[in-house]
């Protein structure tokens, strides 16, 4: 049966569900007639993707922005601030205002630097989030390493690669959201100086927003002064807690796994 499709949000998808006559599924699309002529033309076709294509879309937008399995549910919510002895309130805020404003953000160029000496703090993972949130509603984000991203540029270096090296660059100048986690990590030299500049210098230009997490704050950084000055020109400083919680964090999730289960269970024993 052909439909007519319009670009699906929660109000259009909210109208044809309330107002038009419900047909048929085939499990990743609802199709309703408009029986009641609610629209030009009466009798039309109309389908609304179904929940599991919804999720299905999403967790392939997810995937597409190179965001790492072991993130790919996380959410902002799930950055929980007692996981921290330090209070986060400030931090989480200014970074949920990042998020719930991007389109500012978007045209202004603004950026995030999350930073904190300590391995395993969560830095990662609140970047994973950010992705994941952004990428929900419907933004373009791509997600790597910095160590990873030359990586794949030197990949491009090979004659059978299947990708140019200006259309990888490209990929990494233009998405809406760049996010570069553990910034100086890699090995430095005068080939990687070089190329991060370009990719810094072409999203500074072009008012490109990028998250940077690093175990470094930004002066401590060992790139040259014109990659620390455009970093430091964009973007909003966030110094995250010295606290390794990682393991605290997977002692947290399991303790509230085992609280579900026993719950689960005592329904059991009560039904």
């Amino acid at each position: 049966m052909q439909g007519k499709y319009m670009t699906s949000d929660s109000i259009t998808d909210a109208i044809i569900k309330a107002r038009m006559t419900f047909i048929q599924s085939d499990g990743f699309w609802d199709i309703y007639e408009d029986t009641d002529g609610i629209t030009a033309e009466k009798g039309s076709i109309w389908t609304v993707p179904t929940e599991m294509a919804k999720k299905q879309s999403l967790e392939a937008k997810i995937s597409f922005a190179r965001v790492p399995m072991a993130y790919s549910l996380k959410r902002l919510k799930d950055v929980d601030p007692d996981y921290y002895k330090t209070n986060v309130t400030r931090e989480l805020m200014i970074i949920q205002d990042y998020v719930s404003a991007f389109s500012k953000y978007l045209k202004s160029g603004q950026s995030l630097y999350i930073w904190s000496h300590m391995l395993g703090s969560g830095k990662t993972m609140t970047a994973c989030a950010v992705a994941n949130e952004l990428v929900e509603r419907g933004f373009e984000v791509l997600f790597m390493t910095s160590g990873t991203m030359f990586m794949k540029i030197r990949d491009t270096f090979n004659e059978k690669s299947k990708i140019s090296t200006e259309s990888l660059m490209n990929s990494f100048k233009k998405c809406e959201l760049l996010i570069l986690d553990d910034l100086g990590s890699e090995k430095m030299s005068s080939w990687t100086d070089e190329t991060m500049f370009e990719v810094i210098n072409a999203r500074y230009l072009a008012h490109k927003p990028t998250l940077f997490t690093s175990n470094c704050n930004v002066t401590e950084l060992n790139y040259n002064k014109r990659i620390i000055d455009r970093i430091k020109a964009d973007c909003t400083i966030i110094h995250w807690p010295e606290e390794g919680v990682r393991n605290s964090i997977g002692d947290m999730n399991r303790q509230r796994q085992d609280e579900e289960w026993q719950q689960m269970e005592l329904k059991g024993v009560t039904a």
